[in-house]
């Protein structure tokens, strides 16, 4: 089987069109491989954002692997849907959703090959500012199902990382044996400092369970596919990042037992901003842990034994 981290490039907060590239972490020398677009699909004004991916079979990538990427062409927001050719390094575009309630989106987890959660972080541009500085809390989550977009959960202050963890299955749906779905969905609050655990019920609602109160800014959200336990790209200091302050400290935190009564938090990596600037995501595989940046750059680190 082998394992693959996708990254978006990060000039979306500049407007310039940026490439997606894929990481082969089983490779005895893992290089980043950009993607090539398929033709018809925009891509002059292709502005990547958060990523999600959903194998129809989980150990066979060579076919049924699709890509959902958040996109903003012209400071606008709606999400993409790719199907994957890993033989070709080739995306193909398949769907583009936008709606009046994909208005500010963040990131997205896939569900099925067609239907997303998704967060959007703050509920306009003129008043992004006092949402972030003031505690007002306009940001939600919602769920595409499809062909429908519904807001399945409000009151965050700045929900960023969204992620979920698979346990149980659903029954067949169209030309798929069987496709697992998330019993927990995990969402950042990057204002709040804060991990909300979710269970999701079989309407796609949400079921608050519990919040994990963190002493860091958390991003994004990657769960370890073997344990179940959340790898976060964290900022210490949020006023440098709303101020673009030049040089952003960085943090990445390990939490296991996430949906449990007692989870455990670690605190795996931090820097100064001297090595790595505004950590946003971080992603586990074997002895790899990938990290990456909103603005600076990826760095491929060796965990301890």
């Amino acid at each position: 089987m082998r394992n693959f981290t996708l990254s978006a490039g990060n000039e979306h907060l500049f407007h310039i069109s940026a490439p997606l590239y894929w990481l082969d972490l089983n490779a005895e020398d893992p290089q980043p491989k950009a993607f090539s677009l398929s033709s018809g699909f925009d891509a002059s004004n292709f502005n990547p954002h958060g990523i999600s991916y959903f194998l129809e079979d989980q150990d066979d990538y060579s076919e049924g692997a699709h890509l959902f990427v958040v996109n903003h062409p012209f400071q606008k927001s709606q999400v993409e849907i790719f199907e994957i050719d890993f033989e070709f390094n080739m995306l193909m575009h398949q769907k583009t959703i936008k709606d009046e309630l994909l208005h500010h989106v963040n990131d997205v987890v896939a569900i099925t090959p067609t239907s997303f959660y998704g967060t959007n972080d703050h509920y306009s541009d003129g008043t992004m500012l006092f949402e972030v500085l003031l505690p007002l809390k306009l940001s939600d989550v919602v769920f595409y199902n499809s062909t429908t977009t519904v807001i399945v959960k409000t009151g965050f202050g700045f929900a960023n990382g969204i992620s979920h963890q698979m346990e149980s299955e659903l029954p067949p749906l169209s030309n798929l044996d069987h496709v697992l779905v998330p019993l927990y969905v995990y969402v950042s609050d990057m204002k709040t400092s804060e991990i909300h655990v979710f269970r999701k019920n079989e309407d796609f609602t949400l079921e608050p369970e519990r919040i994990i109160a963190l002493n860091t800014h958390p991003d994004n959200i990657e769960v370890d596919r073997t344990t179940g336990d959340l790898w976060i790209g964290c900022s210490p200091e949020l006023w440098k990042l709303v101020f673009a302050v030049d040089v952003i400290s960085s943090e990445v935190l390990h939490i296991e037992n996430a949906s449990s009564l007692e989870p455990t938090v670690t605190s795996v990596y931090a820097n100064n901003g001297s090595v790595l600037q505004g950590t946003s995501s971080a992603a586990r595989h074997g002895h790899h842990l990938l990290l990456g940046t909103i603005i600076h750059r990826t760095m491929l680190c060796t965990l301890a034994e």
